[in-house]
């Protein structure tokens, strides 16, 4: 009986350690578990980081390679517009050293011109404060030629000053008839013949007669010829003639011009020059002899291209009637060309 009782003691150890046995491995087996669960949710992460930094490194080294590709052309363009800039610079040093040169031309110049013009001044001053009587006629017959001077020049600065601010002009006739003050008279009548007519000069028929009405006041008559080119047709020349009177009066001490009688008409140059053919009949000549020149060439069988020289880009060619075949073709073959 204690025999058994023994072995039964000992099974019943023997179970209770293999039962400590298997929750002892079951605990490891558990933990071993957690840990595998924990390492692999750890590599997952490490690799979710890896795979994402990944990306982003080939987006940024895709990036990379495009600003460099953008690097080398635009380096390329700052060289060709370096050397466009140096070719630049030089061309424009070459006309900046062309421009001082000439801004020094233009200051000496504009120096004589201011000393010329001042010494003009003062001796028109001095001779405006002279009240001698035997003076003032020619005085008064030098402004109105200085006036007429102007007009010819066409400069209203050389017109306006001989004018007194009561002028009033009564042009009849030619050119640009009416009634005009100091004000109209400028931006009217001049402004019209300046813009009108070139190439202006003039002249007096006679020497003007001066007539002192009291001891201030002069009158002025005289015939005067303009001779002028309009703008629109410079080969067309005219002539007007024009018979004036001009009222001088000295106004504190100064000769000025109160009032112009212009009575004026145009003429033909044939008429003040003797022989003097018309510019329209010189223009007449002109085509007359490229006609016959060009008739001479087709009768002379002178080459297409030679013949084609007279002719305008636009020419045309009109056939009526009858016409030599062989002048027919060269008339064809030339305008073909």
């Amino acid at each position: 009986m204690g025999k058994n009782f023994l072995n039964k003691f000992q099974l019943s150890s023997r179970s209770k350690m293999a039962d400590m046995k298997t929750i002892a491995f079951s605990i490891v087996a558990v933990v071993l578990i957690v840990i595998a669960a924990i390492g692999f949710y750890e590599y997952s992460v490490a690799n979710s980081r890896y795979t994402s930094a990944y990306n982003e490194y080939q987006s940024v080294d895709s990036q990379y390679m495009a600003l460099q590709g953008n690097y080398t052309k635009l380096n390329q363009t700052y060289s060709q517009l370096a050397s466009q800039y140096k070719l630049l610079e030089g061309m424009y040093n070459a006309v900046l050293t062309e421009a001082k040169n000439n801004y020094t031309l233009y200051r000496q110049a504009e120096t004589n011109y201011t000393y010329y013009k001042t010494l003009y001044e003062q001796m028109l001053q001095q001779i405006s404060k002279l009240n001698v009587s035997g003076y003032k006629p020619g005085a008064a017959l030098s402004a109105v030629l200085q006036f007429y001077d102007g007009i010819a020049i066409e400069s209203p600065s050389d017109v306006v000053p001989l004018l007194a601010s009561n002028f009033t002009a009564y042009i009849m006739g030619q050119p640009f008839a009416g009634t005009y003050n100091l004000t109209t008279f400028n931006t009217t009548w001049l402004a019209n013949f300046f813009g009108t007519y070139e190439t202006v000069y003039f002249y007096t028929t006679a020497l003007p007669t001066v007539t002192q009405i009291n001891g201030n006041t002069f009158n002025v008559t005289d015939v005067v010829q303009y001779f002028v080119a309009p703008t629109a047709d410079p080969v067309y020349l005219q002539v007007f003639n024009a018979s004036n009177t001009i009222i001088v009066q000295y106004i504190h001490g100064v000769p000025e011009i109160t009032e112009l009688i212009w009575k004026g008409n145009e003429v033909p140059p044939s008429a003040v020059i003797t022989g003097y053919p018309s510019q329209h009949l010189i223009q007449a000549n002109q085509v007359l002899d490229e006609f016959l020149s060009q008739m001479n060439a087709l009768g002379a069988e002178f080459p297409g291209s030679t013949i084609a020289q007279n002719f305008a880009p636009n020419a045309q060619l009109v056939l009526i009637g009858q016409l030599l075949r062989y002048l027919k073709r060269e008339l064809i073959l030339e305008f073909l060309v």
